[in-house]
């Protein structure tokens, strides 16, 4: 998984990109791991909220 953070405006634009090789070693439909990149952006997302929520009351690092 690939994150990508982009400013607009007041707001930041949070990107996910999700690469899979497609090799026969692959085991597991593609839908079967859509439900899991969901989960672990959700998990990401939550962490980067509360990373953000702590630099509003202090000042971000350089």
């Amino acid at each position: 998984m690939q994150f990508q953070l982009t400013a607009k405006g007041e707001m930041t634009v949070v990107n996910e990109s999700v690469m899979v090789e497609t090799s026969p070693k692959l085991n597991v439909p593609l839908t079967l791991l859509r439900p899991i990149a969901q989960h672990a952006f959700m998990t990401n997302l939550r962490g980067l909220a509360n990373l953000a929520e702590r630099w509003s009351d202090s000042e971000a690092p350089q």
